[in-house]
């Protein structure tokens, strides 16, 4: 019974993520796809020395709506984010 228990509210402290950025083939990062642990830090890492604003594009679902704004305002974070992305991912790399 307790091991139900952990699990459960295992699965209600996961926090699901979108990304928002442009498809990265290289890096396995596809716009729109929904990570449900969070972030993934091994990613991030990894790519942090070519991307260092990528983690800005892991969004949490409930603030979608507000980051898809933002990604409309240039100089915004969002935006400097994909930009950085866009151009630095050579094409659909």
């Amino acid at each position: 019974m307790a091991t139900k228990a952990k699990a459960a509210a295992k699965t209600t402290d996961k926090t699901q993520v979108m990304y928002l950025g442009p498809n990265i083939y290289r890096l396995d990062l596809i716009t729109g796809r929904v990570y449900i642990d969070g972030v993934p830090e091994a990613l991030v890492e990894s790519a942090k020395a070519d991307y260092p604003l990528l983690a800005h594009l892991f969004v949490p679902i409930n603030r979608i709506g507000e980051a898809e704004a933002q990604l409309k305002v240039q100089g915004s974070v969002l935006d400097n984010a994909y930009q950085e992305a866009k151009v630095k991912k050579g094409g659909n790399q």
